[in-house]
């Protein structure tokens, strides 16, 4: 009995805190996943990495410099002190530096790029879980409204049966239909705990938090349509256009390896036997050299860097086709799925006429109860495809806006 009672008190305390969690909307919850989405968090760290490694390449272009001292006692009983600073600069490399600056300079556009992609992904993916989960609270309203229905038809059902009006078959089903429901809304219930805890995770937060979500499935108005300028927002053709950047970069970099090098370097030291060392001497000098003969490796670096090229072209044409390919695609589901909202939009109307006059001839006796269950399904098959035809319109609508690249992720949403 008292682990009974327990078990009662558990249920309606976690009943009382999903009716009194703070209701969400898409705003609050973007804004919070950008904050605690580890994902999020992971790739702002590597961006942030790229931007060092760029940062460090400028090193490249200022001389080091290095200093030394040292002591040192002879079996003499002599000792000797000795200070000294040197530093070199190269003044030319074959153009190594300035296309090895270049270089990172694209890896760190192709890292922004990867953040963007990660975003975007991250975005749809938290936006359909919301979506989801708003979805799965306007069913269980709607499986509420219905099981009501169901529960005053059976009624009516059974005073035309018990008045012997109606036969037992018929009260019979009305009660299955009614039980039917019943199961619907609890089913629905159970599994808004499931889309919950999807959307924490999404989020980035515990899976046991209890949040509620507002909002409406918006029909958006569509003002872009398929073109290759859109390709200039999408983050995977950002990143195919720069990785062949990136590539020139490298074949001119591996020419380098050609042409002489050319450094200046210089010293200045002090010695003598106490300190401060009073002797002084300084040397500069200017050097260049040339690689004769490195075994092949520069021909082979040359013919991989004039390869990789070419591969990164063909990737930046094929990725192009694919993504325009891709826009087409979402640009029609996206219409046709608003389309066929406004077609369930027109049945949800027309049946939702036919089940007001069937109702009131049933009770009337002016139609038969096959008849008018008929109606009553069709009509409440209407309400539940207008809700699927509204959702599917938003997911739609979520693709589309992944595949163009929009970075305008908190002015669109359901709302």
């Amino acid at each position: 009995m008292k682990k009974n009672l327990l078990i009662v008190i558990i249920l309606l305390s976690f009943s009382f805190s999903e009716s009194y969690a703070d209701k969400l909307s898409w705003d609050d919850i973007f804004t919070e996943a950008l904050k605690k989405n580890p994902e999020i968090q992971n790739a702002r760290s590597s961006l942030r990495l790229s931007e060092i490694s760029y940062k460090s390449s400028l090193l490249n272009f200022y001389p080091d410099f290095s200093g030394n001292m040292g002591v040192s006692k002879s079996d003499s009983g002599n000792t000797s002190y000795r200070m000294g600073l040197s530093g070199s600069l190269s003044l030319f490399k074959g153009f190594k530096n300035y296309y090895d600056l270049k270089i990172k300079k694209t890896s760190l556009s192709i890292q922004n790029a990867v953040y963007k992609r990660t975003l975007a992904d991250f975005v749809y993916n938290l936006r359909m879980s919301f979506a989801v989960m708003l979805k799965t609270d306007l069913t269980m309203e709607l499986l509420e409204g219905i099981e009501d229905r169901r529960k005053s038809n059976m009624e009516i059902v059974k005073l035309r049966y018990d008045a012997g009006r109606e036969d037992k078959g018929a009260y019979l089903r009305s009660e299955a239909d009614y039980v039917q429901a019943k199961y619907e809304t609890r089913s629905q219930k159970r599994n808004y705990r499931i889309v919950q805890a999807e959307l924490l995770k999404n989020i980035g937060k515990d899976i046991y938090e209890v949040i509620n979500v507002t909002g409406t499935f918006d029909i958006p108005e569509i003002e872009t349509k398929p073109s290759k300028e859109l390709l200039q927002n999408n983050p995977d053709y950002i990143m195919a256009k720069y990785r062949l950047e990136g590539a020139g970069y490298q074949l001119k970099h591996a020419y380098g390896d050609f042409y002489p090098s050319i450094g200046l370097s210089g010293s200045v030291s002090r010695s003598g036997n106490k300190w401060f060392p009073e002797g002084s001497s300084w040397g500069a000098g200017l050097s260049l050299s040339y690689p004769f003969f490195s075994g092949g490796r520069d021909f082979y670096n040359l013919k991989s860097a004039k390869l990789n090229k070419l591969i990164s072209e063909n990737s930046l044409k094929n990725m192009e086709h694919e993504i325009m390919l891709k826009i087409e695609i979402a640009y029609n589901d996206l219409i046709d799925a608003i389309a066929f909202y406004k077609v369930r939009q027109k049945f949800y109307a027309a049946r939702t006429t036919r089940s007001e006059i069937s109702r009131v001839k049933y009770i009337s006796g002016l139609m038969s109860y096959q008849e008018w269950d008929s109606i009553e399904n069709e009509f409440i098959n209407a309400q539940k495809s207008l809700l699927d035809a509204r959702y599917n319109v938003f997911a739609a609508w979520a693709k589309w806006l992944k595949v163009i690249g929009t970075s305008v992720f908190r002015r669109e949403n359901a709302h």
